[in-house]
């Protein structure tokens, strides 16, 4: 087996030295900045190495001098000896390998620029989702709360925003009346999208898990099928507790819209899904359970 270093060297004109550059990307752990390690089974060579460290890392070693258009890369490769068998390898990125290499970084930044354009408009919008709320529980009319949150909101975004809070209190105050059922019960006000309830893990799930991971990954019903078997059933008669009380107020669905039922709660060990809870003869709802 032969072993390999290599490293990238940039200057900014040809008047100027060549430097080490000491950031190669996903390489930031290695002990000796700047320099990458392989051995004979990763490249055929000195200078196929050099190569793949063009190829690999030019695009990121030029965004660190994206406001110096004249800057030079080469990548040196060699056996990682103190006195290599052969002499190292230097080869220069091409002019047109640092142009396309330009393009690929100018393209990344506008699609970047919209992934944040993005998230803003969508940061934007919950934090007005939030405020028409917390105006709600402060006592603001709906009248003057839809005015106000037009047009980026509809009468009936904002209705249903504040009727999803109202009917997120009073699920949680039913779950919560139920101390052993609400220790393992996770309800959600996800707005627009409605409220949801999902089982949690309990102890024995995360030991369970811990078992599962350290039979290579298998599921838990391959694993220990006694053990499985025990969850699931757990799991289930928490289930049917936890719909009976929901039940007894609201309407519990499953994906789809279907009535939930505690096989579709916890259809495997170790897997919970969610239900959704609206009012009972609520038509058009836009609550679904994930």
């Amino acid at each position: 087996m032969i072993y390999y270093k290599a490293w990238i060297e940039t200057r900014t004109s040809s008047a100027t030295p060549w430097e080490h550059h000491e950031h190669l990307e996903g390489e930031e752990d290695n002990e000796e900045p700047g320099l990458y390690f392989c051995d004979s089974g990763m490249c055929s060579g000195t200078d196929d190495l050099a190569q793949q460290m063009l190829d690999r890392f030019l695009t990121s070693v030029l965004s660190d001098y994206a406001d110096q258009p004249d800057v030079e890369v080469r990548a040196h490769a060699q056996i990682d000896e103190q006195t290599p068998a052969e002499p190292p390898v230097i080869r220069q990125a091409p002019s047109d390998s640092i142009a396309e290499a330009r393009e690929t970084l100018r393209l990344k930044s506008l699609a970047q620029g919209l992934r944040s354009a993005r998230s803003q408009v969508f940061a934007a919008r919950s934090s007005l989702q939030k405020a028409v709320v917390a105006a709600h529980d402060q006592g603001l009319d709906r009248y003057t709360i839809t005015t106000a949150a037009a047009p980026e909101l509809s009468s009936d975004q904002v209705a249903g925003l504040i009727d999803a809070s109202v009917l997120f209190g009073e699920v949680r105050a039913l779950v919560r009346s139920q101390p052993a059922l609400a220790a393992r019960t996770s309800v959600h006000d996800g707005g627009l999208l409605g409220v949801t309830a999902k089982l949690l893990w309990t102890t024995e799930d995360e030991e369970a898990e811990e078992l599962r991971e350290m039979g290579w990954n298998e599921t838990i019903e391959e694993y220990d099928r006694q053990l499985a078997s025990t969850l699931l059933t757990a799991a289930r008669n928490d289930a049917e507790q936890l719909l009976a009380l929901l039940s007894s107020q609201f309407e519990v669905l499953s994906r789809g819209g279907h009535p939930a039922t505690p096989e579709w709660m916890a259809p495997d060990a170790l897997v919970y899904q969610s239900v959704a809870v609206r009012r009972a003869g609520q038509t058009g709802s836009k609550a679904s359970a994930s």
